[in-house]
């Protein structure tokens, strides 16, 4: 979860937002991140969750500093 949330705060662009929700849902917790960031690109998507994967850095932004 710590990395979800740094990921979406590292990438996202000046004047971007980190919205996160939890809500119960049939016992359960369920949370969400949304971000308005620049996301990761559709072919990229089915890696996302793969151990030490990286998105490609065309779709990366950095902050400076």
């Amino acid at each position: 979860m710590v990395n979800l949330l740094a990921n979406a705060a590292c990438y996202c662009r000046p004047g971007d937002q980190v919205r996160v929700t939890v809500q119960m849902q049939d016992g359960a917790a369920v949370l969400e991140v949304a971000d308005t960031g620049p996301g990761i690109a559709p072919d990229e998507l089915p890696h996302a969750f793969e151990r030490l994967w990286r998105a490609a850095t065309r779709h990366r932004f950095r902050a400076p500093g």
